[in-house]
């Protein structure tokens, strides 16, 4: 597993899945934090970059997809892993340093996505 001393970020609405995404990463020792709503997340010190975003594309209030329009219009370089049930979801439009899983996916992809989120961005400064 990729370490990193910058947390992984959740933003996630549905508090059981959001619980569950935060034992997973912790359970393969990567440091979390989340947060219930896309306000919440850009509510936080700034000091609290994540090293990856973990982002469900359909919140209350702003978007996951909002959400990352808003970060790189601000020029805020994280990597981001957006999940979605979604069939529509994801594909060439995404920037770089965005993936898409469609729910519902296992353990090991999640975790292969984050590492390979972090390691082609890198974490950030």
């Amino acid at each position: 597993m990729t370490t990193t001393a910058h947390p992984v970020a959740i933003v996630e609405d549905d508090e059981s899945v959001r619980n569950s995404l935060q034992r997973l990463l912790r359970s393969v020792d990567l440091p979390v934090i989340a947060y219930a709503s896309a306000e919440d997340f850009l509510a936080r010190s700034l000091m609290d970059t994540p090293s990856c975003l973990i982002l469900d594309i359909h919140l209350g209030g702003m978007s996951g997809v909002e959400l990352v329009e808003r970060l790189a219009n601000e020029k805020m370089r994280m990597p981001v892993v957006l999940i979605t049930a979604d069939e529509e979801a994801g594909g060439s439009g995404e920037p770089d340093s965005v993936t898409c899983l469609r729910k519902p996916f296992d353990e090991a992809t999640l975790i292969q996505a984050i590492e390979a989120a972090i390691s082609k961005l890198g974490p950030p400064e």
